[in-house]
């Protein structure tokens, strides 16, 4: 499972900016110590920075966490940040960057490159709608504007095996900006049956660090992505007049570009009517 955390991590290293060190004494949600490194930073150099927790002894919270860096004692090599949602004990191993690489933006960026063309529409599925006796025409959720491809209707009861089937001769209501559709069926359905709405859409946003990633989507495609993002935002910092940066940004184009031609996606966007000879 990819999550937001995961791709941080790994395009922070790519980018030169992540700092790894395990804790040591007595670290809390609040605080972490690194004494190994006390007297080798300046004071105050990570301050609003951020810090992750990458790995615990256990496995478990807050590993795959990050939160913002409030203060840094270069003295004892202390970091004071935002509550994680456990204590990091000492021998967890922790990252580090400072402000350089504001990660609310890192997290746009990232929305952003997972809806551009290049990765294209994703095939989805809602399972929102429960259908009511005597009713035909149901909401759909504001997510789903475009027209379904296909409508399946849950036919058993049997917790993991619903046994669903097509339903034809339904049609599709589109409505106006930020208004929500309707799914018209050709016939009274039973009650309390579920309704499973196949779609074309965007990916889902991503709004912290356990933000899981579409599993469709090669972990390399989604990190050159956030690369390339990055690299472009760092160019226009820098007025393109650094030229390792537009360097950067065009090595990472090329792999990014690279990874897209070997991802096998038959259900991609040009080649939707490969989804329908695949799941009939």
């Amino acid at each position: 499972m990819l999550t937001t955390f995961d791709v941080f991590v790994d395009v922070l290293q790519d980018l030169g900016v992540l700092n790894i060190t395990t804790t040591t004494g007595a670290s809390s949600k609040i605080a972490l110590v690194d004494s190994k490194i006390a007297a080798t930073y300046e004071d105050d150099e990570f301050n609003e920075g951020w810090a992750f927790c990458i790995r615990t002894s256990d496995g478990l919270a807050p590993q795959g966490e990050y939160v913002r860096i409030s203060d840094y004692d270069g003295v004892t090599g202390t970091f004071t940040v935002d509550t994680f949602s456990a204590n990091v004990d000492a021998g967890d191993t922790i990252g580090f960057i400072n402000d350089e690489y504001p990660l609310r933006l890192m997290l746009e960026r990232l929305n952003s490159a997972l809806r551009t063309e290049k990765i294209g529409d994703l095939v989805l599925v809602d399972t929102s709608i429960t259908t009511v006796s005597g009713q035909t025409e149901y909401t759909l959720p504001l997510a789903l504007k475009r027209r379904p491809f296909r409508v399946e209707i849950q036919t058993s009861t049997t917790s993991g095996d619903y046994e669903y089937v097509q339903i034809y001769g339904w049609r599709h209501i589109p409505a106006a900006a930020g208004s929500t559709g309707k799914l018209v069926l050709s016939a009274n359905p039973d009650a309390g049956k579920i309704l499973r709405v196949w779609y074309r859409g965007q990916h889902p946003t991503l709004s912290t660090y356990s933000s899981v990633i579409d599993e469709t989507i090669p972990p390399e495609i989604v990190r050159y992505a956030l690369l390339v993002e990055m690299m472009s935002w760092l160019n226009s910092r820098e007025e393109g007049e650094n030229d390792h940066v537009k360097e950067e940004w065009n090595k990472y184009e090329s792999l990014l570009k690279e990874a897209l031609n070997r991802w096998d996606r038959p259900f991609s966007q040009r080649n939707i009517r490969g989804i329908e000879l695949i799941i009939e």
